[in-house]
């Protein structure tokens, strides 16, 4: 008999960020699992007349809702509410995943699926203050405790974010990914190895959150006669001043926006990924994971958080203080001087990322949770 699973999510999967790369991931680690379908339900952030449905793998479709009201990537939807009670209608025993910070989905399951099996996985507090956070807290005060199970990524996530205590029902379980590479594609790995210049790699939106700034400052500090280079990918509201504070380095590349398969052949090439947030906002670097799967030792800002829980010290590479681009150089040319060291974390960070990350007993425990 065949179970569906019902997702609620803030935005498309076709969005990169951090809530629908994970929602994705999960579509695709359970693609090939029997008997299981996945409707997942979002609100579009444009303005589409009517609803959208998008066949995402085999036994997966996503629906996107008409929004009355965006902004950033918060979205108001009548449709989504009322598309949302049909599918509880019709599918009355089926659990539901969400992913929060969501407002819309709490107001979801609060109007018509509030006595349901409703597993919350939770990403980050919701940013903000004000009545609106406080609203948002209420909400999650109204849930009922019986039927509600919390998910936590990473211990840290566990212990650091605010969940009414009432809420006895929480486990700790790691997002899963693909794997993606293939027995053929360690090739690329051994010809990095093989390198003396080094390739380092930032991924992300260029938001103040993100320190990219802090990349940049350390990148000055690295003498030229040192073979390297930055590649910067991503776009947002600080391109052009960071653009200009790196126009001077002709080792700094800005990609602006790839594609997936674009994204792989570049991880692919990297030897260092580097994710200098400055900020708790990055609450676990999704990017950190995609990078060490493909062999790529990190350099994190220790933000104390499920970051770090990510990146494992000296397993899969490294963390500095965040803000600290004297710290962030002096590690650049530490391991772009020594490739020995370098490639014993890159292979360590991969074996380490495909144990935790994209191991078939994680996929299990996403099946056991479903089931």
């Amino acid at each position: 008999m065949e179970k569906t699973i019902i997702m609620l999510g803030r935005v498309s999967t076709s969005i990169k960020a951090g809530i629908p790369v994970h929602v994705l991931s999960i579509i695709n680690a359970l693609s090939s699992a029997k008997n299981i379908s996945i409707i997942n339900i979002v609100p579009s952030l444009d303005n589409y007349s009517k609803r959208q449905h998008r066949q995402i793998t085999s036994n997966s479709i996503e629906v996107i809702c008409p929004a009355n009201f965006a902004v950033k990537t918060l979205s108001l939807s009548l449709d989504f509410l009322f598309y949302f009670k049909s599918i509880c209608n019709r599918y009355p025993s089926s659990p539901i995943h969400v992913h929060l910070p969501d407002p819309l989905s709490l107001i979801a399951i609060l109007l018509f699926a509030r006595h349901r099996k409703v597993f919350y996985t939770v990403h980050a507090e919701l940013v903000g203050k004000g009545v609106f956070s406080l609203i948002y807290n209420l909400m999650l005060l109204s849930l009922d405790s019986r039927h509600s199970s919390f998910v936590f990524p990473t211990k840290s996530h566990r212990e650091s974010i605010h969940i009414p205590k009432r809420f006895k029902n929480s486990i700790e379980l790691p997002f899963i990914f693909e794997d993606p590479l293939y027995p053929d594609s360690m090739s690329c790995i051994r010809a990095k190895t093989n390198t003396s210049s080094t390739v380092l790699t930032f991924v992300g939106r260029l938001v103040p959150y993100k320190g990219v700034e802090v990349l940049i400052r350390a990148m000055a500090m690295v003498p030229q006669s040192i073979p390297l280079s930055l590649n910067i990918v991503g776009d947002g509201p600080m391109r052009a001043d960071l653009q200009v504070a790196a126009s001077q380095d002709l080792r700094i590349k800005f990609s602006g926006e790839i594609s997936d398969t674009q994204l792989s052949l570049l991880y692919s090439q990297t030897h260092i990924f580097v994710l200098p947030s400055i900020s708790r906002a990055e609450a676990f670097g999704i990017v950190q994971v995609e990078a060490m799967l493909h062999a790529c030792m990190v350099l994190s800002s220790y933000l104390g958080n499920g970051v770090n829980d990510v990146n494992q010290e000296s397993i899969s590479g490294h963390s500095f203080p965040a803000g600290n681009s004297a710290a962030l150089a002096e590690l650049i040319i530490q391991y772009s001087t020594d490739q020995s060291a370098r490639n014993s974390l890159m292979l360590s960070a991969r074996k380490y990322a495909k144990t935790r990350f994209a191991s078939q007993s994680l996929l299990d425990s996403y099946l056991h949770l479903y089931k």
